[in-house]
């Protein structure tokens, strides 16, 4: 069997894709485990959840308007 130019070309990207699919998994695995944070995020590092706003709370005025006239 040859090998060309084509096929260790195919090779390297689907080599490519496990890897960076495995690294995902991993992420995810390591996330869950994590002790510290609350395991939202994949760096574990903790700091997600303790984001603090200052926004104020929006206020919506919801209120009729006139009905129109009746069909016919």
């Amino acid at each position: 069997m040859t090998l060309d130019w084509q096929i260790l070309l195919v090779a390297l990207v689907i080599t490519t894709a496990g890897m960076y699919v495995a690294r995902r998994l991993f992420q995810r695995v390591k996330s869950l485990t994590s002790k510290s944070g609350d395991g939202s995020c994949a760096s574990g590092c903790g700091s997600c959840g303790n984001v603090t706003t200052n926004k104020q709370p929006s206020v919506v005025q919801i209120t009729r308007q006139a009905t129109p006239a009746k069909r016919r």
